[in-house]
């Protein structure tokens, strides 16, 4: 594997963790008794913390192991990612309660779809390069 290839893999991994712990978080809270709304503020702003975060040192990242420019896809789904992490930090904040568990569940979702969408298309662009 190039250091290219560990990257991505890692970038995989990364996103299939803040998955798993954005899923887990608001039952765990709900367990401890935190109360519903809190829950849902609580778990968007760890989220929007730890996504924002990566989306914005995921160019850095990347330029340290392949200095190419980002493919358009690339460019994309990070924005999109940065946009998530900006909807889950106005869902930890905002002051209607109704929609807060809609939001979260929504933005996770997006996180996995976003995940997805990137795993495609980095087998695609390895499977065009092989050939």
């Amino acid at each position: 594997m190039t250091k290219f290839d560990s990257f991505v893999a890692r970038t995989w991994f990364q996103l299939g963790f803040m998955i798993t712990f954005g899923s887990i978080l608001p039952p765990q809270l709900a367990l401890l008794e935190v109360s519903t709304p809190m829950v849902w503020r609580i778990s968007s702003g760890l989220m929007a913390i730890i996504l924002g975060w990566w989306a914005l040192t995921f160019p850095g990242r990347r330029h340290a192991t392949n200095p190419t420019p980002l493919p358009m896809q690339v460019i994309t789904f990070v924005a999109a990612m940065a946009l998530i992490a900006l909807a889950l930090a106005a869902n930890a904040i905002a002051v209607p309660v109704g929609h807060l568990p809609g939001v979260y569940a929504a933005a996770v979702t997006a996180i996995l779809i976003g995940a997805a969408l990137l795993f495609l298309f980095t087998c695609a662009h390895w499977y065009d390069a092989v050939l």
